[in-house]
């Protein structure tokens, strides 16, 4: 199942998680879900898969 942006700014907030604390979870760079959530940059599937695991 594809991952959006707004699913992953919205979990952030129910989680109460900023970014940073994303990108720490998921080793996924900063840069990298700053640019997916704003929409400028796709996400490869490797790395949706790891924002997708560290939400759950």
């Amino acid at each position: 199942m594809k991952v959006s942006a707004a699913q992953v700014r919205a979990a952030r907030g129910l989680l109460d998680i900023s970014q940073q604390e994303l990108a720490d979870l998921s080793k996924v760079s900063l840069r990298t879900i700053v640019q997916f959530e704003r929409g400028s940059k796709p996400a490869s599937e490797s790395i949706l898969q790891a924002l997708k695991l560290s939400l759950e």
